[in-house]
């Protein structure tokens, strides 16, 4: 699946970023995920807000993501395949867990038409749906 999603063409609406602090600054560690088997180390300073301290970059298992970058993300499903998105926000919530608000893209063979003739072997649509998942799902970046 990682060769797979290298060099993938992407479709893009509109790409929403989130404005936070600078990135600047010394590494923060955290809870990563409720297993406790991922650690996250924050880059920068965050900036508190309804109990919340967001970041603008962070170190998953030795890997640096930033707040834009094109990810893959791991299923809680074993033997499912990863999926592709865009991390829009990162956050420590009140209790150490670590979360991120990402937006994803899909294959055309998701979409309501399929794949059709037209499209690219490795295209892959930006949609407009929204989650919020544990950082400790992030399993590398995708390179577009």
């Amino acid at each position: 699946m990682h060769s797979q999603l290298a060099g993938m063409r992407c479709t893009k609406r509109k790409q929403k970023r989130c404005a936070s602090d600078s990135d600047e600054g010394e590494e923060r560690s955290g809870s990563a995920a409720d297993s406790g088997s991922a650690q996250v180390k924050w880059v920068g300073a965050g900036s508190v807000a309804a109990g919340n301290t967001h970041y603008r970059a962070c170190v998953v298992r030795g890997q640096r993501y930033e707040v834009g970058d094109t990810v893959r993300v791991r299923a809680n499903v074993e033997g499912l395949r990863e999926y592709v998105c865009v991390l829009e926000g990162m956050w420590r919530d009140p209790y150490g867990q670590a979360w991120m608000h990402n937006r994803w893209y899909y294959l055309p063979e998701e979409t309501m038409y399929g794949r059709l003739p037209a499209h690219g072997k490795q295209e892959i649509f930006e949609g407009t749906l929204v989650d919020e998942n544990y950082l400790e799902t992030l399993a590398g970046h995708v390179s577009l």
